[in-house]
């Protein structure tokens, strides 16, 4: 926020950051990946943990447990006295502070304090015990415990092939706390785990509280002479769905001691733990008709380790549909007249509503939708099947004698005779119901051409703007018809394929851009003209145009504070993406001056180029610009794209502070 204070994580929010690290690397990396805590590049730990050698130990029994290569920046180990210092301005420096020379004791002259022996000691036991197990080298995380409110993280790393596993405690409040331990079905039952520190031995397959002092951390660890083999999942899986619940059964494994039963809503990921169970078979009543639920099953071994689940299955709990009709056509009402072709001529902004029920007993004679239940409907051509017609969903609207109504509102595109289709499903879509009327035919529709048969003028003229990696933009000239409802807008690969991109209103007319291109490819552009009888004109075209990288005229503008010495020369330093500019030059672009407080340049910089800058003074870093309290600020950034109304791009900066003239430091 700007503040310039480095807030600690809470257990949970650690976690999640953990987590997401991992989810971005393969294994390989992630557990060979640097674990820091320090470096030159930044305070010394021991300073920014305010000296306090108990918070140092806790952040490096953190960093030697977690997943990753503990990497000591020299003197951490014997938590050297190099604190960052503050310069003439009040900010704190850390370089070179931190890169304070190590105690040996067989030098003189050093005015650095001997080094904490038992500090060393501590890094010591730490590098032993990750060398002692490998689970802390590559193995499994699983988190136990994040508990924000009295600062405990827990969690355990495991390697199975080893038969070896770590639990790691911290505790980051400044009281004792007493944390509940539970590993069950994460290692095998009846392993006794011994502490690094002083503590009460932890026991598999039993409750576990341990104690563990403020401000600190230990580790219990095991290993045994085989590796830790969890049971297979169980074989042949099956689920019957039925009316409100979902039955499983599976092949028994005779050394299993039970089973666990797992649920998500997608095939992959978000398995959640349903229930435990002795039976290969379970019955779930609390699902909900017409949603898909996938299921798992996992075995327990004889030794209480879990195993891994097997493949999900998927189950669809469904409702029979007992009636669908449209309106006027209920068959369990009294018969009536079935309607014949609605007709409508066809003009802007014409639509047809449709409209049908669904009937299921003890479920939609509710109020509102009845949940679970999908309904799609269709408008299809006269030379369409239903299989391959564009269905679209239909939005709830009511009650009609105990079932459900559902609407959809057609805009109607060219003349033809239509089918007006709806169709519903209670199991997630996997099968459907069409609505017919009672004798089997369907709704209607004749669409008639309009009285304007006459196709509008195509647009005077049509060009390209600009062809660069951010978007090809086509403008056109107005076409001269009067009765201009929009033009459309067309591209031609060069394989000779022709799209339609957009239908752009009168309104908005005179020029569209096109964004899906890349750099390289070919393209012809065409626009037509459709009048409000949707007739629509010849398209008239460019000739082909190639996308190329810009160059981007970019405009700086900078406002310098009003005490900036007359004669002096502002210049802008950076990193512009292109060899045509000094990289990182104090006095490599000079800038020009408008007035008293402000200056300006322009730089031809290629497209889609991601830039850093600065700005300076009289060609030097010491005349650099500084924060509004004379921090250091980071270097600006750009991307560089064209302006959305002009083909060049303006960007406007303020300075707060010059180092030299501000005494920053």
């Amino acid at each position: 926020n700007g503040d310039r204070v480095i807030y600690a994580l809470s257990p949970s929010e650690t976690d999640g950051l953990i987590r997401a690290i991992e989810s971005d690397y393969p294994p390989m990396a992630y557990h060979a990946m640097m674990n820091l805590l320090g470096s030159h590049d930044t305070s010394r730990a021991f300073f920014v943990l305010d000296n306090d050698p108990d918070q140092l130990q806790l952040a490096a029994l953190l960093q030697f447990t977690l997943p990753g290569a503990p990497m000591v920046y020299y003197g951490d180990e014997i938590a050297i006295d190099a604190p960052s210092i503050p310069d003439s301005g009040g900010n704190v420096q850390d370089d070179p502070y931190n890169r304070a020379p190590y105690p040996w004791p067989d030098t003189t002259g050093d005015t650095y304090p001997p080094p904490n022996e038992s500090m060393l000691d501590y890094y010591q036991r730490l590098g032993r015990l990750r060398n002692e197990n490998p689970a802390l080298r590559e193995g499994e995380m699983i988190t136990l415990v994040t508990d924000d409110e009295t600062g405990i993280y827990a969690f355990l790393r495991v390697d199975h092939a080893a038969g070896n596993a770590a639990v790691v405690v911290l505790n980051n409040s400044d009281d004792m706390q007493s944390v509940d331990i539970s590993l069950d079905g994460l290692l095998p039952d009846g392993l006794v785990m011994l502490p690094i520190f002083e503590a009460d031995a932890i026991t598999t397959g039993e409750a576990n509280t341990v104690l563990v002092l403020g401000t600190s951390g230990n580790v219990w660890t095991v290993t045994v002479d085989s590796a830790f083999v969890a049971p297979d999942a169980p074989a042949n899986l099956v689920t019957t769905a039925n009316d409100g619940s979902v039955d499983l059964a599976w092949d028994a494994i005779e050394s299993a001691a039970g089973y666990l039963v797992y649920r998500s809503p997608v095939a992959t990921g978000g398995y959640e733990l349903l229930t435990t169970t002795t039976d290969p078979a379970y019955a779930d009543d609390s699902v909900v008709n017409g949603f898909q639920y996938y299921y798992a099953v996992a075995a327990i071994g004889a030794d209480g380790l879990y195993g891994d689940p097997g493949a999900g299955v998927l189950a669809i709990p469904t409702v029979a549909i007992d009636g669908v009709f449209y309106p006027g056509d209920d068959p369990a009402a009294e018969a009536g007249a079935i309607p014949g072709p609605m007709m409508l001529p066809l003009t802007i902004g014409v639509t047809v509503d449709l409209s049908a029920n669904v009937r299921i007993d003890g479920v939609t004679d509710a109020d509102g939708a009845a949940v679970g239940v999908r309904a799609q409907a269709a408008l299809v051509p006269g030379d369409v099947e239903l299989d391959a017609a564009d269905w679209m969903p239909m939005t709830y609207t009511g009650e009609t004698d105990g079932a459900d109504t559902y609407t959809i509102t057609f805009a109607l595109q060219a003349p033809d005779t239509y089918s007006l289709v709806a169709r519903f499903s209670t199991d997630a879509g996997q099968n459907w119901t069409l609505v017919t009327y009672t004798d089997g035919s369907l709704p209607t529709l004749m669409v008639e051409p309009s009285d304007d048969t006459e196709a509008p003028t195509p647009p005077a003229a049509v060009s390209i703007r600009r062809a660069s990696v951010s978007g090809v933009i086509v403008e056109w000239e107005p076409s001269a018809s009067d009765d201009v409802y929009a033009y459309r807008v067309y591209r031609t690969d060069e394989d000779g394929t022709t799209t339609q991109l957009s239908e752009v209103l009168l309104a908005d007319a005179g020029s569209f851009k096109d964004r899906a291109v890349s750099e390289g490819a070919r393209f012809t552009y065409s626009v037509s003209t459709v009048d409000t009888s949707l007739n629509e004109s010849e398209p008239l075209s460019t000739d082909e145009v190639q996308v190329v990288q810009g160059v981007v005229p970019v405009v700086f503008n900078v406002t310098v504070p009003d005490y900036t010495p007359d004669g002096d020369q502002v210049f802008i330093a950076g990193s512009f993406g292109t060899t045509d500019y000094p990289n990182w030059d104090p006095a490599g672009i000079e800038m020009e001056q408008v007035d008293a407080t402000h200056w300006t340049v322009t730089l031809m910089l290629p497209e889609g180029a991601n830039i850093e800058y600065k700005f300076a003074r009289n060609g030097t870093w010491e005349a650099v610009e500084k924060g509004t309290e004379c921090e250091e600020i980071a270097n600006r950034q750009l991307n560089v794209v064209y302006g959305e109304e002009t083909d060049e791009l303006i960007v406007e900066h303020a300075i707060a502070k010059w180092r030299d003239l501000d005494g920053c430091g």
